[in-house]
């Protein structure tokens, strides 16, 4: 039996309430609430939205591919063009992004597995993808055939980042290493507040046991 849909709660159209913006720290795009946003509520980042098999790779992933290679391209223009004018900013293309390492890693890294257990079937989101990780998200998301929508898990206010989990929604216990350790899929170190923090206790705790040992 596959997981039951979350109950219906107010829903908010992604463009009401959240926009992209480029982050020159992280190098990447991250969505940030422009209004404040209750907890409980659906902010819903379906559209535009491309719906395939992982095995099969049918007809929408043939899209999905075409829209990728238009945005591949105009990614680089403008990388290239930023990177022009700075003499500050690291390359964002090395090592040198070809075409079809570009598409392999957005299948991968932005594609999100239905969660209804009848289907192998994944979907692509273009607002979706947009979401970083946080191992402490504000986000928890559901996404099936038709729909890729996401719960505030707690009052969220305007010019906060909002944030999803890359592990699912019952990694919040997983230790800190367990964590990076996935996530290195994303080829990404973790450095969210709560690995952070987490990191910094082990670090004392580390400490104080080798002080321990010394005496």
């Amino acid at each position: 039996m596959g997981p039951v849909r979350p109950p219906y709660v107010k829903t908010v159209p992604f463009e009401e309430c959240c926009r992209i913006r480029y982050s020159f720290l992280l190098e990447t795009e991250e969505v940030v609430a422009t209004t404040d946003i209750a907890a409980n509520t659906w902010i819903d980042a379906s559209s535009p939205l491309w719906n395939f098999h992982a095995h099969t790779k049918n007809s929408d992933y043939a899209m999905w591919r075409s829209k990728l290679v238009h945005s591949f391209n105009e990614y680089k223009e403008a990388s290239e063009s930023v990177l022009a004018h700075s003499s500050t900013l690291s390359p964002r293309f090395h090592p040198p992004m070809t075409q079809d390492y570009w598409i392999e890693l957005m299948w991968f890294t932005n594609c999100w597995q239905s969660m209804l257990s009848s289907s192998s079937a994944v979907v692509s989101v273009v607002n979706g993808s947009k979401f970083n990780h946080s191992c402490d998200a504000n986000l928890h998301v559901w996404v099936d055939h038709t729909q890729f929508r996401c719960r505030t898990v707690r009052d969220i206010s305007a010019g906060e980042i909002l944030t999803v989990s890359y592990l699912g929604n019952k990694m919040k216990e997983t230790a800190l290493e367990d964590r990076r350790e996935r996530l290195m899929n994303w080829h990404f170190k973790c450095m969210c507040d709560r690995c952070e923090i987490e990191e910094t206790l082990l670090d004392i705790i580390s400490m104080l046991e080798r002080e321990d040992l010394g005496h």
